[in-house]
């Protein structure tokens, strides 16, 4: 079976599925075509949607919902619908795909296309959420080396600190630590520390 929005879309290479065509295997369906059926079926309702104007195909699309026929079958029927909306409609969000189909928030989340939506978005979360952690410990890690080369330093050229300079110390960022490994090469005692701290 071969699907087609319209017989404009059809190319006519008929030549390699001759065969095919002469014993009935091979089958052409037009789209378009179900638009002027008087009573389509259920299925053929549902098909002809993609082919539909917009307005005409919501309309439809919430008779098709209402049916009661569609009741057994309301999640793929859903489904198909939304898929069909999403293609129709790419710049509405799905709150606006619910209001136009009349249906509470709670039925639209249970469709599979918004599963794997919310799915794909939260492994996608993930990977970010690990790629910025990475970054962050990166930069943590920068800094607390850089910490402790400075506290070493620094413990060489003027001795043991006190409590409060080490706390002053851990609460500088990257730059004063930099600035901190330089201007540490000119102190002699304690207080020259106290005094470049005093001017942060």
């Amino acid at each position: 079976m071969v699907v087609f929005p319209d017989r404009a879309t059809d190319n006519g290479t008929l030549v390699p599925y001759e065969p095919l065509l002469e014993c009935g295997l091979l089958h052409r369906i037009y789209l378009a075509d179900l638009l002027d059926d008087p009573a389509p079926g259920f299925g053929a309702r549902l098909a002809r949607l993609v082919v539909m104007e917009p307005t005409a195909m919501v309309t439809e699309a919430r008779a098709l919902l209402a049916e009661p026929g569609a009741q057994g079958r309301r999640a793929d029927t859903l489904d198909l619908i939304e898929t069909i909306l999403v293609y129709k409609f790419p710049h509405l969000s799905r709150d606006e795909i619910r209001t136009m189909l009349h249906l509470p928030q709670t039925e639209l989340k249970k469709t599979r296309f918004y599963q794997e939506v919310f799915h794909e978005g939260r492994q996608e979360g993930r990977r970010e959420g690990r790629q910025e952690g990475r970054q962050e410990g990166r930069q943590e890690g920068r800094i607390e080396g850089e910490l402790n080369l400075v506290l070493r330093q620094l413990r060489r050229r003027i001795g043991r600190l006190t409590p409060a300079q080490e706390a002053q110390l851990r609460s500088l960022g990257n730059q004063d630590l930099e600035a901190l490994a330089e201007a540490l090469l000119d102190f002699t005692a304690a207080a020259d520390l106290d005094l470049w701290l005093a001017g942060r």
